[in-house]
């Protein structure tokens, strides 16, 4: 089984992963960490999934998130930045709107896993497969496709979940 995972992974363009690091990451349960963070996620889609009307978004961000990659003092560095990413992030839906281009998931940070398929304008890609679900946002379409699944049924680490359902 795992070596036609590794095959289709390489039919993909993408390099598999090392079997035993696959055997050791999958087989195993959802520990109670990646419970509670998938519990997290998903009551933030419910709740925005019954709150938002046809062409709102949602913004997911975990407790961790930084707008830095490293360490700040100041309060106010961080107010500034934060400002400034919700400014850009409004610009770039709005040219997506322009372009009447559908979205369901637009990661705000991700970890790249594999090539990314599509260069829609200077800033955004539509992206290949990607981990870390630390910051993303969710069009009403893309909240209907995650609760639809019936993600009770099958809970897996949700940065595992976002990728199955919209990796390209």
């Amino acid at each position: 089984e795992l070596h036609n995972l590794s095959c289709r992974w390489e039919a993909l363009g993408y390099t598999p992963v090392d079997p035993d690091e696959l055997r050791d990451f999958y087989g195993r349960a959802v520990n109670s960490g990646e419970m509670g963070c998938f519990a997290s996620h998903h009551a933030a889609w419910v709740l925005a999934r019954d709150t938002l009307r046809d062409d709102d978004i949602v913004v997911i961000l975990e407790d961790d998130v930084t707008p830095f990659p490293f360490f700040v003092h100041s309060q106010n560095a961080y107010h500034t930045q934060w400002r400034r990413l919700v400014l850009s992030l409004r610009e770039q839906l709005r040219d997506l709107n322009r372009r009447r281009f559908a979205w369901d998931l637009f990661y705000l940070g991700r970890n790249q896993q594999g090539k990314d398929q599509l260069k829609v304008n200077d800033v955004l890609v539509r992206p290949g497969f990607s981990t870390c679900a630390h910051a993303y946002c969710l069009s009403t379409r893309g909240i209907q496709k995650l609760l639809e699944m019936d993600p009770h049924s099958h809970v897996i680490p949700v940065d595992d979940y976002l990728p199955a359902l919209f990796a390209t």
